[in-house]
């Protein structure tokens, strides 16, 4: 893969070199599924989904519930009202009241992964969308409980961590970077300096001038430091999309 990457910039020094970072999300969702936590709820997940599927007299007793209780918990009152259609492997699960809690854990997690892949299957997305979204799906697994469920917590820190190293990519820090929505005021030096880097590399690769690209470099600086003309706020619906 890398000795193909390489004949292709070689040939085509124009063209950017950028990692998935929906790749990456793709990866961390794969991941996590593969945490024992997590495949086992999903088993058993799939065994309800399977069940009711496959059972009309079962799949009608379940609407009718979702209808009268107004989806709320309808599978626990299922279980009470009708318990001689469900099968024994159903009602093990649904009488294990930490099966529900731990679905929630689980969609709290896996949650913000659906949405991510959604935003980035737009046709609208732009690579700061790419790079918010991964951030965003950190942010969301840095803020699930330690008291229950500390070791999936740490697990899911360790495979986001990992897929992050391997994609934070400098091109993606710099969009990031220049978007009126999420861009800071504030940037560590050697992150700050990674992102002239790219930028300048981008003027070398469209021919620009050396004063060019020492202009470019200079702007972005006042950028940072909110000098003018840079020190105008923009509506946060602004995006690239539309400069």
């Amino acid at each position: 893969m890398n000795y193909s990457k390489n004949l292709t910039i070689a040939k085509y020094p124009n063209i950017l070199n950028l990692h998935c970072i929906p790749h990456a999300i793709n990866l961390i969702l794969k991941d996590i599924c593969n945490i024992s936590f997590a495949n086992q709820i999903l088993t058993k997940c799939n065994t309800l989904v399977t069940y009711f599927k496959k059972s009309h007299q079962a799949s009608a007793a379940l609407k009718e519930e979702i209808r009268k209780f107004n989806i709320i918990e309808p599978l626990k009152n299922l279980r009470y009202n009708s318990p001689e259609i469900l099968s024994q492997a159903v009602i093990s699960i649904l009488c294990s009241c930490a099966f529900f809690d731990d679905v929630r854990v689980l969609v709290f997690i896996l949650g913000p992964v659906k949405k991510a892949i959604t935003i980035l299957e737009s046709c609208s997305c732009n690579l700061a969308d790419c790079f918010c979204e991964l951030i965003h799906l950190g942010a969301s697994i840095n803020k699930l409980s330690l008291s229950d469920h500390s070791t999936f917590h740490k697990q899911c820190i360790a495979i986001f961590n990992k897929r992050y190293n391997e994609f934070a990519d400098p091109l993606y820090l710099l969009c990031f970077f220049l978007h009126p929505q999420y861009n800071e005021s504030y940037w560590a030096h050697g992150t700050f300096r990674e992102l002239l880097l790219a930028a300048d590399e981008i003027f070398k690769k469209m021919d620009k001038t050396n004063i060019s690209r020492q202009d470019l470099l200079y702007q972005i600086n006042l950028y940072r430091t909110r000098e003018p003309l840079f020190d105008i706020s923009y509506s946060m619906s602004e995006t690239p999309l539309i400069w």
